[in-house]
């Protein structure tokens, strides 16, 4: 009688267990889909977020490259020297005869303009002194690449000349 007692509550202690599982699995799933979204809404912002700093580094190289490209095309007038013997009177721009130039897919047109002559620094040398003077420039470069980034950068530069300071 007493196995026959023990037999009936272990089996009544089975039954409220599985009816006690049976309510959990449902439970289970809810939390699952809900773990689920909440991963599926972590990896939608990290693609996001990855996209997004793709294109700003995107930006970031084309700005780059008009910066350099207008860099460049300023070296290149400077070296060149020749657009400096065109001027004629102070106050004067003029256009680079070789703009528009390319440099790294940008497409650079290059001003310079006469700001100013002054006495050279020469004062030393007696010689010399009074045969040269020191004619001011004002070189501006703007770039602009084919996505549209665009650069503009104005440099001051001087260059020794002969002749007495005159500013005609």
């Amino acid at each position: 009688m007493i196995t026959t007692f023990l037999l009936q509550d272990t089996r009544e202690r089975m039954r409220g267990s599985v009816c006690f599982d049976q309510r959990q699995r449902g439970i289970a799933l809810v939390v699952a889909l809900i773990f689920l979204l909440m991963l599926t809404i972590l990896g939608v912002s990290a693609m996001n977020t990855s996209a997004l700093e793709g294109r700003m580094a995107g930006n970031t190289q084309e700005n780059n490259r008009a910066f350099q490209g207008a860099e460049s095309a300023l070296e290149k007038v400077w070296k060149d020297g020749a657009i400096f013997k065109s001027f004629t009177q102070v106050g004067e721009t003029i256009t680079d005869p070789s703009s528009p130039h390319t440099y790294t897919g940008a497409t650079v047109n290059v001003d310079v303009t006469w700001e100013a002559t002054v006495p050279s620094k020469r004062t030393n040398d007696p010689i010399n002194s009074g045969k040269y003077s020191t004619a001011i420039f004002s070189m501006k470069s703007a770039s602009k690449t084919a996505t549209n980034a665009e650069a503009l950068v104005v440099q001051g530069v001087d260059r020794v000349v002969p002749g007495p300071a005159s500013n005609q």
